[in-house]
């Protein structure tokens, strides 16, 4: 809970909230964090590490439904979802597909295609 006097003296509020993923779902790979959404309570920036996800809310105002999520909530929860980290897959590949490539990335993708097919044959 918290008090009128904590208010006061803080002008912004984080809440950190992990994900977990069943291991048949869960993403395997690391991100810089995105700013994933953004309302009028405040912005969420979502990251993760080897099959754990991060949500970050952070703002003047964070919705309660933010705060209840947060590791430092009564009961310390921990979200447990196979849709997030799905969903986090999708965009961190549609953010790489986006991406822009140098011609040492597409020069070096060219010979693993090349000896790929050399190989299939």
């Amino acid at each position: 809970m918290v008090t009128d006097a904590e208010t006061k003296h803080r002008s912004l509020w984080s809440y950190l909230a992990p994900v977990l993923s069943p291991t048949e779902y869960a993403y395997i790979g690391f991100n810089e964090p995105y700013e994933a959404v953004r309302d009028g309570a405040g912005r969420c920036f979502m990251f993760c590490i080897p099959g754990i996800w991060f949500m970050l809310s952070v703002g003047k105002t964070i919705s309660s439904d933010a705060r209840d999520l947060s590791i430092t909530a009564p009961g310390n929860p921990l979200v447990i979802s196979r849709s997030i980290g799905s969903k986090g897959q999708e965009t961190a590949f549609s953010i790489f597909k986006g991406a822009r490539r140098t011609k040492a990335y597409e020069k070096a993708l060219e010979k693993v295609r090349v000896e790929e097919s050399a190989r299939s044959r």
